[in-house]
């Protein structure tokens, strides 16, 4: 795992308790005249605890990587997405029904599985494609889908590299719904 600064925000280290009244009174060098609506954001004082069950494998570290550079712009999402669930159906993946057995190592349902493999061979354009003939690019809807779909697929092979098993199954319903 690995950390990359992005940008920062000012945080308030001692803020008023919560309920208190509170008087934000803007200043400025400058005098600029503009309409916006202000946007205000609770922060945490402190991160979440990392996962116990949770091991960086080669496995993890791959396709958190291929995911990372998707991220960045360095890689289709359909190339990323296509690699990871070949990935995992190679590793978990049986001898005759690869995908319904690294679905069932993995604590996912098996239509999630083909769900990835539907959206990253079938969509795309002249950039993004992994195959010639494609039904147009993803849909922002999808692309979210199948971000998140992947980085629930990284979570689990974590754990299962740290000996724990999913509590439950990934079921479609777990993730944002897609439009038919």
């Amino acid at each position: 795992m690995k950390f990359m600064y992005e940008s920062h925000k000012l945080v308030d280290r001692n803020p008023p308790p919560p309920g208190a009244a509170q008087t934000i009174q803007p200043f400025a060098v400058e005098c600029v005249s503009t309409f916006c609506v202000p946007t205000v954001v609770i922060g945490q004082r402190s991160y979440p605890p990392p996962p116990s069950a949770f091991r960086v494998s080669p496995d993890v570290e791959t396709l958190w990587d291929r995911y990372e550079r998707s991220m960045l712009g360095r890689e289709p999402l359909q190339g990323m997405g296509y690699f990871c669930l070949s990935s995992i159906e190679a590793t978990y993946g049986g001898v005759s029904n690869k995908r319904q057995a690294a679905a069932g190592a993995l604590g996912i349902h098996v239509d999630v599985l083909s769900k990835i493999g539907e959206l990253t061979s079938t969509r795309g354009d002249a950039q993004t494609a992994r195959k010639g003939s494609t039904s147009g690019p993803l849909t922002d809807a999808q692309a979210e889908w199948l971000k998140a779909a992947i980085r629930e697929i990284i979570r689990r092979v974590g754990m299962l590299a740290a000996g724990s098993a999913p509590s439950r199954q990934l079921t479609m319903a777990d993730l944002s719904p897609l439009p038919p």
